[in-house]
């Protein structure tokens, strides 16, 4: 429900078998793609990598705002480093993203690359592969953030990560895009990238060792939310195998909009521009020559009202296309690929939004029940009881992150396995050490530290001997599902398959166990407040 998180945080296709690829050559750093020839670099622990590798054209002048293309033929490339990100809406003054550091991050319109890490392993054989996609809300975001070596090497897996187009460039609709599209569609630019990224891979993944009948994909935050949306998408069919979604729940309803709303905020969008225009052609036309820093100030700097009036939130298009309907709809009438997944929130989701917010006193939190929830507030003063000052913002925070995160999840959950699904539930409970303070708790996002330590690269993350036993954990559990669909084996503290039952999950912390019910009182309640 990316919807609810957004709001809490105000508060505060069918394809063909993979072709076969070129043999390796005997340099390892070495690949012949598609494409042309690629050299990577190896590190100290024996990990191949390979930056900034192209996976489609680059969506710049024409390519504008259309279904992302295949990418050309190119002469022998360096792919040691990574390439800017897409263009983005500036991280907000004051802001502590733990991505970026509160710093604007140098971006580009030319961004279709992804990144592969491949760990030492026998030529012979082919190993899972897992597919990242990052979050931020669809705004903001580097696959530079995310250094998959570690993941790769104590997972044994082939790990990508791909850049997609956000915000404006990566979501908009407009009616002359919609009537050029060879698909008759548009405002899922994103998708399309991720749709493409999984096509090159899986003719290319031979060639860096990976298994193209073997791909997981996964994400977090707005990134699970993709993970749903192509686990929606009848162009998905056969491109992976398995998926994880980390802390957001598949989009509901309120979370995507139909095309001709898209259309009409395009439209807007354009005025913004100093665009507008009787033809529509001729108004795509102009909006093309804008640079991509005036496409985001337009919607940066307030010019454009979405739907509530409120700002523009990125959301998916139901098309008919890639989306036939909202991925929470595909999942509730089994409409959604039905393949071992695993998914699961962190113990303090809103914890650290929620700090700065006014909430001094139990009146406070009153106010903030009956404002929102004026039907329910006297049942969820009963669920989340504050009888004290000092209760008053873990409470909200507990209330807000069961809300947006923890039941949304555990709803999901339910509905994968009513289809037949193989599923797991985690809860990840360690608190990062980040500038020598783990008083915020697990937070949204807190778990990317251990899975991806250059998340933290810029907030002097401390990591403790117990931090690399949770490390080691995650990553296993998440190379063991790559590879089997099941996270168990090698020894591990048993993950018990999720049924509605007995709400079974394994919580991940220095000493990590399999538990049962979790928040389930709270959860049934907030299934009775909002079904």
């Amino acid at each position: 429900m990316m919807y609810r998180c957004l709001v809490a945080l105000a508060l505060v296709a069918c394809s063909s078998p993979a072709p076969r690829a070129p043999a390796r050559p005997a340099d390892p750093r070495v690949v012949e793609t598609t494409e042309g020839t690629i050299t990577g670099s190896i590190d100290a622990n024996g990990v191949r990598s390979w930056l900034g590798v192209p996976f489609a054209a680059p969506p710049v002048g024409e390519l504008r705002w259309r279904e992302a293309q295949p990418p050309a033929k190119h002469v022998p490339l360096a792919t040691t480093s990574y390439r800017l990100p897409c263009s983005q809406i500036p991280v907000p003054s004051g802001s502590d993203s733990i991505s970026s550091g509160g710093k604007k991050v140098p971006s580009a319109e030319d961004c279709l690359y992804l990144n592969v890490w491949a760990p030492p392993h026998d030529a012979s054989t082919r190993l899972p592969v897992m597919v990242w996609i990052h979050g931020g809300q669809y705004l903001r975001g580097a696959t530079s953030q995310y250094d998959g070596e570690q993941l790769a090497r104590l997972g044994n897996v082939i790990v990508v990560t791909l850049a997609y187009r956000l915000g404006p460039l990566g979501f908009l609709a407009h009616p002359a895009l919609t009537a050029e599209s060879p698909l008759h569609t548009s405002g899922n630019q994103a998708l399309f990238d991720h749709l493409q990224a999984l096509k090159w891979l899986r003719a290319n993944l031979p060639a860096f060792g990976g298994d193209p009948e073997r791909i997981t994909l996964f994400g977090e935050s707005a990134g699970s939310a993709s993970t749903c949306a192509m686990m929606a998408s009848p162009l998905s069919r056969g491109l992976f195998q398995q998926a994880i979604l980390q802390s957001t729940a598949c989009p509901e309803d309120e979370d995507t909009s139909a095309i001709s709303a898209r259309e009409e905020l395009g439209r807007r969008i354009a005025e913004a521009l100093g665009c507008k225009k009787d033809d529509i052609r001729a108004e795509l036309a102009c909006m093309r020559t804008k640079t991509d820093d005036e496409v985001m100030n337009a919607i940066r700097l307030g010019k454009v009202l979405g739907e509530d009036g409120g700002g523009v939130n990125y959301r998916f298009v139901t098309d008919g296309v890639v989306l036939p309907m909202s991925p929470q709809k595909a999942l509730e009438t089994g409409a959604v690929m039905r393949i071992p997944v695993i998914l699961g929130t962190t113990d303090d989701e809103m914890g650290r939004y929620i700090v700065g917010l006014k909430l001094d006193n139990v009146d406070d939190f009153h106010s903030v029940l009956k404002k929102e929830w004026p039907e329910h507030a006297d049942a969820l003063a009963a669920a989340y009881p504050v009888n004290e000052a000092a209760q008053v913002k873990p409470q909200m925070a507990a209330l807000f992150s069961d809300w947006a995160n923890t039941c949304p999840i555990r709803h999901d959950a339910r509905m994968f396995v009513k289809l037949g699904a193989p599923t797991y539930l985690y809860r990840f409970k360690r608190a990062p050490d980040v500038f020598g303070d783990r008083s915020k708790g697990a937070f949204h996002g807190s778990e990317l530290a251990f899975l991806f330590p250059s998340v933290f690269a810029k907030h002097q993350l401390v990591v403790s001997d117990e931090d690399r036993v949770v490390v080691e954990t995650m990553s296993r559990y998440w190379g063991r599902f790559a590879a089997t669909g099941d996270p168990n084996g090698d020894g591990a503290p048993v993950w018990p398959r999720y049924d509605v039952a007995t709400d079974p999950y394994i919580a991940l912390d220095a000493t990590t166990a399999a538990g049962a019910k979790l928040h389930t009182a709270e959860c049934d309640l907030w299934d009775r407040i909002d079904p």
